[in-house]
């Protein structure tokens, strides 16, 4: 019986691995018009497993950032990175950060980091190129 419990404990915890951002870091720097890259892995080893949604956000309470753009969704956990190009028109601000969200997971933050041009005060345009895996799309409005 004690080894059943087990098998199944260890079975639950690797069908479940904890998603963490490995970048962006603190100290990060993102320049506009220049290819960036988020990425993630399993915290404890295990493949990842669900899909995840990429997005930028921002702000200077951590417990209250505010969506700048979705950078990638519906991306296979195990690819364990995207590419985003921030466009011309981001804003500059210390105080960006990438939101990973695991179907299987939910929500992880990135430590905030700065990005955009201080001359720009504009929103941000909605064109996003995103690289996953080999898969590149872009989309502008």
């Amino acid at each position: 019986m004690k080894f059943y419990i087990a098998s199944v404990l260890a079975f639950a915890s690797s069908a479940f691995a904890s998603l963490s951002i490995n970048s962006p870091v603190a100290g990060t720097v993102w320049s506009n018009g220049s290819p960036a890259i988020v990425s993630w892995i399993s915290s404890d080893g295990s493949p990842l497993t669900g899909t995840v949604v990429v997005q930028l956000m921002e702000g200077s309470d951590p417990n209250n950032l505010a969506l700048v753009a979705t950078i990638a969704s519906n991306v296979d956990a195990s690819a364990g990175r995207v590419q985003y190009l921030p466009p011309a028109s981001l804003p500059g601000s210390d105080y960006y950060a990438v939101r990973v969200t695991s179907s299987v997971d939910g929500p992880r933050y990135s430590h905030s980091f700065k990005a955009g041009d201080a001359s720009v005060t504009s929103p941000v345009s909605s064109a996003i190129t995103v690289s996953a895996s080999s898969q590149e799309q872009s989309s502008e409005a």
